[in-house]
């Protein structure tokens, strides 16, 4: 079977052409040129993947996952340790309502509007994503999975403070 191929050429390379059109075949001057292109773009192809172990480097980029994850539920639990020794009665009392409290846009939801300033947990929520536009939700307003471990380490430590001070409040 033969596959069939139409090339255009310039027009002053087809003018050329005509000069010596006795002499060569279109058809064969394209069967050896994309042969050896065809040929090029294989070995490229094989460069690329020849000696590389996919399942591998899977294993490494899942451990490598696992442990920023892991390290965002830290970042977590500290952001959070430290906020609830800092903040105000009114943003800790509110903040322990809530197992988890973001809106379907991967924001905290404000429930401190007596106040606006850097011991807000929106406030630190936000410089979160500053500080890591990556993990911000995407335009669907889902969190990657180091967001939520973030922000779950964040509330564990803060219902962690809250069970060792209500009672003494």
């Amino acid at each position: 079977m033969v596959k069939r191929f139409s090339v255009s050429v310039p027009d002053e390379l087809g003018e050329r052409f005509e000069l010596f059109k006795d002499k060569m075949s279109p058809s064969t001057i394209f069967q050896k040129a994309l042969e050896i292109a065809v040929a090029r773009e294989e070995r490229m192809a094989q460069t690329i993947t020849e000696g590389i172990d996919m399942a591998e480097i899977i294993e490494r980029l899942k451990t490598e996952k696992a442990e920023v994850v892991q390290e965002m539920y830290n970042k977590g639990r500290k952001d959070g340790a430290e906020w609830a020794k800092n903040s105000h009665y009114l943003d800790l009392s509110e903040a322990i309502k809530f197992e988890i409290p973001v809106d379907g846009y991967g924001n905290l939801m404000d429930f401190s509007d007596h106040r606006d300033d850097e011991h807000t947990l929106p406030y630190l929520l936000s410089e979160f994503y500053n500080d890591h536009p990556n993990l911000a939700p995407n335009d669907e307003g889902l969190l990657s999975n180091e967001a939520e471990q973030y922000i779950n380490g964040l509330f564990v430590s803060i219902n962690d403070f809250w069970d060792q001070v209500k009672d003494q409040l």
